[in-house]
């Protein structure tokens, strides 16, 4: 059994000092009886998910 996919937007600010937009994409697993086993995720760079969108089409 598992959570569905989620997807969540942040602005985040960087050790500079500027803001910038990532995107975090995450499940949660678990097991029979329903209690979560197992995080699983990666934050990206919202621009990076913008480039890779406009490569496929």
């Amino acid at each position: 059994m598992s959570g569905r996919a989620q997807q969540s937007f942040y602005r985040v600010r960087t050790r500079a000092g500027w803001y910038v937009s990532v995107v975090a994409f995450g499940r949660c697993f678990q097991d029979r009886d329903g209690t979560p086993v197992l995080y699983s995720g990666i934050v990206v760079l919202e621009s990076a998910t913008s480039t890779n969108d406009n490569r496929r089409h």
